[in-house]
């Protein structure tokens, strides 16, 4: 009987440790899936990020576009009324 005992209480012992071994492992995906988580959160964030700057690029690219197209449209104005009329200093 007694070394039944012993060998229940080693069997007990060692299924324990297996057991311990067992829930760190599991802790440790736990932990590496949390932080998987969050990295992909992060990145997720960035993208949303550079999603917003892009947008905003491009409406100042547009604005630009707008000015530069007034700008054109006054500078031909300015030489097309300089061509119409005629001042002292001017060409002919």
């Amino acid at each position: 009987g007694k070394e039944i005992s012993d060998s229940m209480i080693k069997e007990f012992t060692d299924l324990e440790e297996k057991i311990l071994e067992t829930n760190k492992l599991i802790d440790d995906v736990t932990n590496a899936a949390s932080k998987q988580e969050q990295k992909m959160l992060q990145i997720g964030d960035i993208v949303n990020e550079l999603n917003r700057f892009t947008q905003e690029n491009t409406q100042i690219a547009q604005q630009t576009n707008e000015v530069a197209t007034q700008t054109k449209d006054i500078s031909s104005e300015v030489v097309n009324n300089v061509q119409k009329n005629s001042f002292e200093g001017k060409e002919i």
